[in-house]
């Protein structure tokens, strides 16, 4: 049923995309993707965003290869039979016997020591050591709050409010977060990071001798300047299925959102419509990436995993099974990931040779092009099933998909280089502080290609 449920949007994708096609085509483009990508993006045209989720699979063959390979002994293994074939609903069945068999890792042994309290702390610390960033707590009246929380609801219960200050700049505010991270009844049903205010210069008169807002370090740090406040939205539950503690993933979860949060709070920019996450599709998701590393570091670890009851960090050997099991048939993961990308192209793009609405209104149906980048890409499909027909980010991110994958490689330069294997850990102030200054603070007023140059000393594309 997850994969054959509500078959009416086949027909609306279908719609969406000739609505999408005529739009682009009366514009005097080839193809959605190309009118796509001429609006904010890094990518320069449909052939490099091809160009790149190519080498992406290319790369990935192999490995993914093998783990398809470990799938097929493990259900040899346990069937007792020579037929090995991995049909689409094994791959979530063995890939966790694989899991459990190869480490005994149990998720729910990371939860104990897992606790939203200390997430909170983690963070704290985080913005203090990487940035000299104080978040210094506030009070919400009762008449404000919009979680229905009272005088008596506990504060780790409730929705609550930060306000960052600058500490080299003596405290001086730079702008305001509201977390709302517990589940409840009619509450949006994701995770998310929202802007409720952009940061931007209210007083352009003021400010008119700034010249160059990109150049410019002292760009709106004067009274003129707008703060910006967000909300960051997750439904973290302390007693799922990995016990009473966070689950590892709400936490990443979390960490990433705060990336986006991080995004907006610190950007300095004249316009609104280019502060923080207002950047290019396929880099906004560049810090949100890079700050997902944290919760894997060992050093970090320390800090963000405490025993609530006895107040010890999180053993060493722990922290060891949890690395290993992050890669542990990744591979998987990433084919998939490549997959959608791939139908988010095919969909919008124009893969057929000619141009022309005919052809393209005769282009195969959605669900001929699923099945056949499956077969294509040696991924387990049954036929008929049409899982994208519940894929929304067809809709939000249309011809926008590849940005994750895009994204995640500048994160992961950004990481290496900058945060991983320092000295002293990955909270690492001078890096922290490049970071902020040389790509957070710029938002989306400034080509991401410069801002990374800038920060890593070379140019860097997406899969370099």
């Amino acid at each position: 049923e997850y994969c054959t449920a509500v078959p009416q949007n086949l027909d609306v994708l279908q719609d969406l995309r000739v609505q999408r096609h005529q739009l682009a085509t009366a514009a005097g483009f080839a193809s959605y993707v190309d009118r796509a990508l001429t609006d904010h993006r890094m990518a320069p045209n449909a052939a490099h965003v091809q160009r790149f989720l190519q080498s992406l699979a290319r790369h990935n063959q192999t490995p993914y290869r093998e783990e398809m390979e470990l799938l097929q002994r493990a259900k040899q293994q346990l069937e007792g039979s020579t037929n090995g074939k991995i049909e689409p609903w094994d791959v979530s069945f063995y890939s966790t016997v694989i899991k459990q068999q190869s480490s005994g890792f149990d998720p729910a042994m990371v939860a104990q020591y897992l606790t939203l309290s200390q997430c909170l702390e983690a963070l704290q610390v985080l913005c203090r050591d990487l940035f000299g960033i104080t978040m210094v707590e506030q009070d919400i009246p009762l008449q404000d709050r919009w979680d229905g929380s009272t005088a008596t609801t506990p504060p780790d219960q409730r929705v609550r409010c930060f306000v960052l200050q600058d500490d080299a700049k003596g405290g001086r505010p730079l702008g305001t977060i509201y977390l709302d991270l517990h589940p409840r009844a009619g509450k949006y049903g994701h995770a998310a990071h929202f802007t409720v205010r952009c940061g931007c210069i209210v007083n352009a008169a003021a400010s008119s001798q700034r010249q160059d807002e990109t150049n410019d370090d002292n760009n709106g740090d004067d009274d003129d300047y707008q703060l910006p406040i967000v909300a960051l939205v997750c439904n973290l539950s302390s007693a799922g299925e990995h016990g009473p503690g966070l689950s590892h993933g709400d936490v990443e979860t979390l960490f990433h959102e705060m990336g986006h949060a991080l995004h907006s709070l610190l950007s300095r920019t004249h316009f609104q419509h280019m502060s923080g996450t207002r950047a290019a599709m396929d880099f906004v998701e560049t810090p949100s990436h890079l700050l997902e590393n944290f919760v894997w570091d060992a050093s970090f670890l320390k800090i963000l995993a405490v025993h609530p009851q006895t107040g010890e960090s999180i053993p060493d050997d722990l922290i060891d099974q949890l690395q290993k099991s992050r890669h542990q048939l990744h591979a998987l993961e990433r084919q998939n990931q490549i997959l959608y990308a791939l139908l988010d192209q095919q969909l919008f793009g124009a893969p057929f040779g000619k141009y022309d609405s005919e052809s393209f209104f005769a282009a195969p149906a959605s669900t001929e092009m699923f099945a056949g980048l499956h077969q294509s890409m040696g991924i387990p499909y049954a036929p008929g099933t049409h899982w994208h027909s519940r894929f929304g980010h067809l809709i939000s991110y249309g011809a926008g998909y590849y940005s994750y994958l895009y994204a995640q490689e500048f994160a992961r330069a950004i990481w290496q280089q900058k945060f991983q294997n320092q000295p002293g850990g990955a909270l690492h102030r001078p890096s922290g502080l490049d970071l902020w200054q040389k790509v957070l603070r710029h938002g989306g007023a400034k080509d991401p290609q410069l801002m990374l140059q800038d920060l890593l000393g070379t140019q860097k594309e997406g899969g370099q």
